[in-house]
């Protein structure tokens, strides 16, 4: 054997030896251990690795959460969205970052009832983030309920609400700039028995227009924004779930680029989609989607066909998705999933063909909600903040890239 081949043989062998000590060190469980399948390519981290949560306390029963720099100090802040419990409990809590992946305590601002999704952007063009709230509670199921519009005042703190109408049983909440005059839109799901999305139209100063209503599926529930058909213009994508429904969809609106949108297709999917995450996942530049199943414990992945139709590509087992958001965790340019839902939080490293790989597991001590991506201790990795995973918490979750990022470039080939 050539003293070459025996220096590359050497060097597998340390990276192998390292590798272990580092799966050694982080305490992995063996049921997260054997879901790895290790391949030793490219100078990227291997796999995202994720630390033990960190947990902060929050009110009753948080459910949607929104990230923005809220004080204007380079750090990332929260605003979860609380549900309450018995007509209690209801409201906004702000936690301001410290920029390390920890928080300040939390403050509370009042919404109306039974707070459910929130969003974080700038609507009334003073470079401060406000937020949006929608209130699923706030309609008593027989009327319309609530938005609520809280201004920020640029130092982390919001002014009193101002509520506009739109359908029955809001949940989650898009916006985006639906009708190309650079003013921000919202688009609002209605859960409750009108099975449409409200559209509010803004005005450029914090305030919108009456909402207009457009039909979607069996108990529209979550919405997100996307380009589906090549035209330019932000088209939604909506997930339907229903209790008991047998014809679970995803439903396509394609949007007039006038803030208006055209009657859905729906596309089936597993049982109670809870929400839906829009990238490219196979590198054809095409929107695909991941549609979290509740009911059924899968995510179905749907490849776009850039005509604003899908087709049906493969599933992927999760416990309970209730959100699913999506990032490349471990920095190999190709993108990943991971789906909060029951008491597990699970990631699966995708290939860039669509196709993802064996999931890791993180185990947490009760039911986790509304899930996000971004960088909160300033390191340049995804990490991720999720409502629950412990009563009236937010859990956070640092990414902590391992295995061939930590080894020497001399070990990496």
């Amino acid at each position: 054997m050539t003293p070459g081949r025996w220096r590359s043989l050497g060097r597998r062998f340390w990276m192998i030896v390292l590798g272990s000590l580092l799966i050694l060190g982080a305490g992995f469980s063996a049921q997260a251990a054997s879901a790895l399948q290790a391949t030793d390519t490219d100078n990227a981290c291997l796999y995202g690795r994720f630390a033990n949560p960190l947990y902060f306390v929050v009110g009753r029963n948080p459910h949607g959460v929104a990230t923005a720099d809220f004080d204007h100090n380079g750090h990332l802040d929260l605003a979860v969205a609380l549900k309450g419990e018995l007509g209690m409990g209801y409201g906004v809590d702000v936690l301001l970052g410290n920029g390390d992946g920890s928080f300040q305590a939390a403050v509370t601002y009042q919404a109306d009832r039974g707070p459910d999704g929130v969003a974080a952007a700038d609507f009334n063009g003073d470079t401060h983030p406000d937020l949006v709230v929608t209130n699923y509670s706030s309609g008593d199921y027989l009327e319309p309920a609530k938005v609520s519009i809280l201004l920020g005042k640029g130092d982390g703190t919001f002014n009193d609400p101002t509520n506009y109408l739109v359908g029955y049983g809001p949940t989650s909440v898009a916006v985006a700039d639906l009708n190309k005059d650079g003013k921000l839109d919202l688009a609002v799901t209605n859960w409750g028995n009108t099975n449409s999305v409200s559209v509010l139209l803004g005005a450029g100063n914090g305030a919108f227009q009456a909402a207009v209503d457009y039909a979607a599926g069996n108990g529209p529930y979550f919405v997100t924004v996307g380009e589906f058909n090549g035209d330019n213009i932000l088209d939604l994508a909506v997930a339907n779930f229903r209790y008991n429904d047998v014809e679970s969809t995803v439903s396509i609106l394609l949007g007039n680029g006038n803030g208006a949108f055209a009657p859905p297709t729906n596309i089936g999917v597993g049982s109670q989609p809870a929400s839906v995450a829009v990238a490219d996942f196979n590198g054809d530049t095409l929107s695909d989607l991941a549609v979290g199943d509740f009911s059924s414990g899968r995510v179905s992945i749907l490849v776009g066909n850039g005509d604003g139709s899908f087709q049906s590509f493969d599933n992927y087992g999760a416990s309970s998705p209730g959100s699913v958001v999506v990032a490349d965790f471990n920095d190999d340019t190709f993108i990943d999933l991971a789906v909060a839902g029951g008491s597990l939080l699970t990631v699966r490293m995708g290939n860039g063909n669509a196709v993802f790989g064996s999931p890791i597991f993180y185990s947490v001590e009760e039911t986790l909600g509304g899930a996000l991506v971004a960088d909160f201790n300033g390191d340049q990795r995804p990490d991720l903040a999720i409502a629950g995973g412990k009563s009236d918490h937010v859990s956070l979750w640092l990414n902590s890239c391992w295995w061939n990022c930590y080894l020497p470039a001399t070990l990496r080939s």
